[in-house]
């Protein structure tokens, strides 16, 4: 016979199975705060050396990439406890895109402030700069919002995302969506 707390703790183990599944079939919601745009990345397999070697960059924090992509890099931000995490994509050490992951609703709002304060000070900056002609990077009409579905990827696009060639972008979109996934799927399991 089971007793009371091997019941409750057989039940947790069912929770986490339970989310873990869920979490792996789910659709990730990419939201851009610089055009308001929203979209879903479904979940694709990845190879097993793909996906190690991710991990391997998360734990380390981040670090440079190879081939097309080697004038970029990436840094992961330490953990906001179980709930978020940030990563961000640097060319030549200049930010080019910052991605904020968010799978826990209680951390939504605190992990939404790293994009936010990302997003208002690219703002503040293109208002400070003097009229030249350069490339405006696309803002929203309105003020960004923490995205009502779960989990999240919010990202701000920063002018050094306009420098990047058709295959260049297309492969770090690739990069963002898997490296978001490489933390969903592991970072929420491991308390």
């Amino acid at each position: 016979m089971t007793s009371p707390s091997n019941k409750l703790e057989v039940a947790r183990g069912k929770g986490v199975t339970r989310r873990k599944r869920a979490l792996r079939r789910s659709a990730l919601h990419q939201y851009t705060l610089n055009s308001g745009v929203c979209k879903e990345l479904h979940r694709q397999p990845l190879s097993r050396r793909t996906s190690n070697t991710l991990w391997d960059l998360v734990q380390r924090g981040g670090g440079p990439f190879a081939g097309i992509l080697s004038a970029y890099a990436c840094r992961v931000e330490p953990g906001i406890e179980a709930g978020g995490r940030a990563f961000w994509i640097l060319r030549n050490e200049d930010p080019v895109l910052l991605c904020v992951a968010c799978w826990e609703v209680a951390y939504a709002g605190e992990v939404f402030g790293i994009a936010e304060r990302a997003y208002y000070d690219l703002l503040l900056q293109d208002c400070l700069r003097a009229s030249t002609p350069r490339p405006r990077p696309l803002f929203a009409d309105h003020a960004p919002g923490i995205p009502d579905r779960l989990p999240w990827l919010a990202r701000v696009q920063f002018p050094g995302l306009n420098q990047l060639g058709p295959r260049e972008s297309i492969v770090l979109d690739e990069l963002e969506r898997c490296l978001a996934w490489t933390l969903l799927t592991r970072l929420p399991l491991l308390r």
